[in-house]
């Protein structure tokens, strides 16, 4: 395996993409050959600078990726698709901030349907799934500025030619790994990537939550299907998922009644 730690932590190339098929998302694109975390450097960018919406910030390996909570993410340098997208969702309320998930996971999964023949689902709160494996993972970071969302960066890892894992608690896959070992193109998956992601940002900026809402418990792992899961405290119970409540929150059915989970208050067994 190559020595990932030896590439230079440099810009490798900042682009204006004109010809890109989008409005905005995109449009700006700083590339990296490494970063501590795309998110991280995003955060970095908006504090001393005012870059447009839609601007992203893209790495062909990361030190130190960052999972849900702090958790780890990994990846081989080169292999997959590893960035941030900057966006000024003003006309949301803090409260709304689920919203971003609900689109971001519709996007990335509308996307990834389009190289597989097998179903992707969103496995609550923003993994994507295929065939139970994790393909992509998704972290958010929203800057609040009074009773609104000033900014969010919306980071997305996703595996496409890397065909070993390591260090992830549920099995992972790839786009190579499920087209039988083919090699896909990363700049062009990008670009397709940044189109999917527009189509589901307009639908929220234009008010669709219901149809979102409704997309997204379509592509919801295990809706309505009875499940083992696990509480913090090693407690395990049967329960059937039955929705997401406005702050964002698992619902789920059990023998007691309907309960609301939030992030790192409920693993799926």
């Amino acid at each position: 395996m190559q020595n990932l730690l030896c590439i230079p932590n440099k810009l490798q190339k900042f682009s204006h993409l004109a010809n890109l098929n989008t409005l905005f998302i995109g449009k700006v694109l700083q590339q990296f050959n490494s970063l501590e975390s795309t998110n991280t450097s995003a955060r970095e960018l908006i504090a001393k600078s005012s870059p447009i919406e839609g601007t992203v910030i893209s790495a062909s390996f990361q030190t130190a990726g960052k999972g849900q909570i702090g958790s780890h993410w990994e990846s081989e340098a080169g292999l997959n698709l590893l960035q941030s997208v900057i966006l000024y969702p003003t006309f949301l309320l803090p409260r709304q901030s689920f919203e971003l998930n609900v689109m971001l996971s519709l996007a990335v999964a509308d996307w990834a349907a389009a190289y597989l023949e097998q179903q992707v689902r969103v496995k609550w709160p923003n993994d994507i799934m295929v065939d139970g494996q994790k393909l992509a993972g998704l972290l958010i970071h929203n800057g609040l500025q009074g009773a609104k969302i000033q900014h969010s960066i919306l980071g997305i890892g996703i595996n496409v030619n890397q065909t070993q894992f390591q260090g992830y608690n549920t099995p992972a896959c790839s786009l190579c790994m499920l087209n039988n070992g083919r090699q896909f193109d990363l700049p062009l998956l990008q670009q397709n990537l940044f189109v999917a992601i527009e189509r589901r940002y307009l639908q929220l900026r234009a008010g669709k939550l219901q149809q979102l809402q409704a997309d997204y418990l379509e592509k919801l792992w295990r809706f309505q299907t009875e499940a083992l899961f696990t509480r913090p405290n090693g407690q395990t119970f049967n329960g059937t998922i039955t929705g997401i409540n406005p702050q964002g929150k698992l619902m789920i059915r059990h023998q007691a009644g309907e309960e609301a989970f939030g992030m790192k208050e409920i693993i799926f067994s």
